[in-house]
Formats: C-alpha cells, sequence, structure tokens
C-alpha cells in the first residue's frame, strides 16, 4: 500500500484530503517517439561511412551501429533519437533537480495555479519512515504547511505568494521531451551511489522499462550505468564519497 497516512481537514473554506506516501506512488509513462530508434540509429550512422540514402536497415544493422558509437566520440545520431515520457507524483524537490538537464523539454504541473486542491499527496522518504519520533514531526509540520496555504488563499492571497508554505515534498507530475545521448548521461548519473538515493533510481529503472516495454530489449538497453558495465564511475575525486556500488578502480 502507497498510502502511508491521511488526514482529513475541514477547517478551510474547501475541505482537502492529505495523502503521505511512499515511493511506490511514483509512475511513469511512455508518451511519443520515434517508431523504429534502433533501425533509425543504423541508418544515420552510416552516413559516417559516406552511405547517404533512405533505404530501411535491419535490427542486425542498427545493433551494429551502437556498438560503433559506442567505440566512438563521434555520438551524433544518438541526439537524433527523441522519447516523451510523463512521470507522476514526484517530488517539487525531485523536478528542481530534473530540470538542471538542459538538453531537455520540461512541461511540468505549476503551482502558481493549483488553486485548491481536493487531494494533495506528500512523500514520505525511507529514512523519515523508520523513525516515530521523527514520521510524527513530518505529518504534523507538512499539514500545518498545507494549511496554513489553504488559509492564506481563502484570503484571496495570490498563489504565486500563498505557494511558497507549501512543502518541498508535495508530489507533482512534468512531461519531459529528450534527446537518446542526454538520457543516457542521466542515466549513468543518476543510477550511481554518488547520486542522491531514491525518487531518481526509481524514476530511471522505470523510463527503462518503458523503453522495453515499448521497443524491445536492444533498446531498452540502451541505458545502462558505469557500475552495471563493471566501469569506473568517475567520481573519484578526493570531495567525492567513497563508491559503495562497486570495488576501487
Amino acid at each position: 500500500m502507497s498510502i502511508i497516512h491521511n488526514e482529513l481537514i475541514s477547517s478551510t473554506q474547501n475541505p482537502f484530503e492529505i495523502q503521505f506516501v511512499n515511493l511506490q506512488e511514483l509512475k511513469v509513462s511512455w508518451i511519443d517517439g520515434m517508431t523504429t530508434p534502433l533501425q533509425t540509429i543504423g541508418k544515420l550512422t552510416k552516413g559516417y561511412s559516406g552511405i547517404y540514402d533512405s533505404h530501411q536497415v535491419s535490427m542486425g544493422v542498427g545493433s551494429k551501429a551502437v556498438k560503433d558509437l559506442n567505440s566512438t566520440q563521434l555520438r551524433t545520431p544518438f541526439e537524433m533519437i527523441y522519447n516523451v515520457f510523463l512521470i507522476e507524483d514526484v517530488t517539487r524537490s525531485f523536478t528542481h533537480q530534473m530540470v538542471r538537464t538542459r538538453h531537455a523539454s520540461y512541461v511540468q504541473e505549476s503551482m502558481r495555479f493549483i488553486g485548491h486542491k481536493k487531494v494533495y499527496k506528500v512523500l514520505v522518504g525511507s529514512n523519515i519512515l523508520t523513525n516515530q519520533t521523527a514520521l510524527d514531526l513530518y505529518l504534523e509540520s507538512c499539514t500545518n504547511d498545507i494549511i496554513t496555504y489553504e488559509k492564506l488563499m481563502d484570503l484571496g492571497i495570490a498563489g504565486e505568494e500563498a505557494r511558497d508554505k507549501l512543502p518541498h515534498g508535495i508530489l507533482t507530475s512534468l512531461f519531459i521531451g529528450i534527446p537518446l545521448n542526454s538520457l543516457q548521461h542521466m542515466y549513468a548519473q543518476r543510477m550511481c551511489c554518488q547520486a542522491q538515493p531514491g525518487q531518481w533510481q526509481t524514476v530511471m529503472k522505470k523510463i527503462r522499462n518503458e523503453l522495453t516495454r515499448v521497443y524491445g530489449k536492444s533498446v531498452g538497453d540502451l541505458l545502462s550505468a558505469p557500475y552495471e558495465r563493471g566501469e569506473p564511475c568517475g567520481y573519484r575525486a578526493t570531495f567525492d564519497r567513497p563508491c559503495t556500488w562497486q570495488k576501487n578502480d
């Protein structure tokens, strides 16, 4: 069950519910993309050998092209493969991090215009869940913040000011359109023990699962992390934390 705790609030002009949930609530859905990404990669890669035509190529040619592109700095074909996903029920904190990926486009729920909601969802982190004192404090604080937001809205305060009282753990949704090469970089960077644990790893796994569901395992496998390939993750500076997912290189 994803709902950990429920609060029914009737002390404001518009009664509402707060659902405190865990990561099981998070959803990722593939929305749109190229019909034959692997074959398209194969066709584009043939251009590096001087072959420019519109003839269809096989999955085998596409798979060979992927191996070649992974062995060179010439990786433009990956940039030309585009997918759109819907990511639902992630925190505002998460989306603040995701939109730092520059080579992607986003359509995100605006907290300025949500107005009065009938149901608010708030994520409860795994560390808070294991500490009853922390859980009680978190539930009370988030509940009070949302009640304050609702009361500010009742007073006619503009949404762009009232929203500042909403907790960062409140859940929201966004569409992301992203080229394959940017998605590969994002996956490799976030599927690592150096990355913030929790939502990132869940989202990345679900995106790869969606690519596998839509296109098959050969396309899903285009997303991989260094630790999955048995390679160094690249975080070996003196200020990086020690790697806990693989042996030091």
